[in-house]
């Protein structure tokens, strides 16, 4: 579903409009917000604990609270995925990643970190009206060298 929020001159009604047919005045203008889940995507080239530089590719899902979505209208408008949203994913991944090293992007540390990274974004985005219903860790791409260390590694302790 979505929510209609109304603008009169620049006044926002109180109350958003539910699903259906309403009546507005002429003047007014109707603001829709989908209340549906949402898929936010970003690439992201940051530093892990060793000073290595990673490309990492995360997806969000979130959906807006709905008895939010008055005051999402009014303090951050209806870009608010530029302004708030996809900023503090980058703030998250980068933070996060920065603790992290390389090798545990790509093996069992990964679910730890994408633990963390949604755990920290619901705590920025929940005050907002923003609800996180999770993180993934799509893609990441590690040095060359890395990679190549992480695979002979791997196949001296299966050969073992």
């Amino acid at each position: 579903g979505s929510l209609g929020i109304v603008t009169t001159f620049g006044q926002v009604t109180a109350n958003p409009l539910e699903p259906g047919m309403h009546l507005t005045s002429p003047f007014a203008s109707v603001r829709k917000f989908s209340l549906k889940t949402m898929l936010v995507e970003q690439q992201n080239h940051v530093p892990t604990k060793e000073g290595l530089t990673v490309d990492l590719d995360v997806a969000v899902l979130y959906h807006i609270d709905p008895a939010r979505v008055r005051d999402i209208f009014v303090r951050l408008g209806e870009d608010y995925n530029s302004i708030v949203l996809q900023p503090e994913i980058a703030s998250a991944v980068r933070g996060l990643t920065s603790e992290a090293e390389a090798k545990a992007l790509y093996t069992e540390g990964r679910s730890e970190v994408q633990r963390r990274i949604r755990d920290e974004l619901k705590r920025a985005l929940s005050p907002r009206g923003i609800v996180v219903e999770d993180v993934l860790l799509k893609a990441v791409t590690l040095p060359k060298q890395l990679t190549h260390a992480i695979e002979l590694k791997a196949q001296a302790e299966q050969e073992s």
